[in-house]
């Protein structure tokens, strides 16, 4: 076995063990293809996209195009809350801009039920 010289030639090493072109490419049809569940919340689905993101960190996409797939991924009903939170439609918020009001969204997604059910109780 020839020995590495190069960063490059240690990256491609890494890479081909790690990241098969078949693996990279499941990942990037995952991302690219994100849809929410039916009842799930917000803050599971970003959870949920975000570890698709994390798995496969060399997807090479933008990141307003990666937050764009996470919004079509979504359900109407969330797809509708997004549009609210950015005042509008989001196809003119920068990456920066959609990061914060999904992180934003985030809070709200969060609360726990027992803490609302509790002040319900008598």
């Amino acid at each position: 076995m020839a020995s590495m010289t190069t960063w490059q030639e240690v990256h491609e090493k890494f890479m081909e063990k790690y990241f098969s072109h078949l693996r990279t490419s499941r990942l990037r049809e995952e991302i690219t293809h994100f849809e929410q569940s039916e009842g799930e919340l917000f803050h599971e689905a970003w959870g949920i996209f975000k570890q698709l993101i994390f798995e496969c960190p060399h997807h090479s996409f933008e990141q307003e195009l990666l937050y764009q797939f996470f919004y079509q991924g979504l359900t109407l009903n969330f797809q509708s809350r997004v549009d609210t939170a950015a005042g509008g439609a989001i196809l003119n918020k920068t990456g920066d801009e959609l990061r914060e009001i999904y992180e934003g969204m985030l809070t709200n997604s969060i609360i726990p039920v027992t803490k609302w059910t509790n002040l319900r109780k008598p």
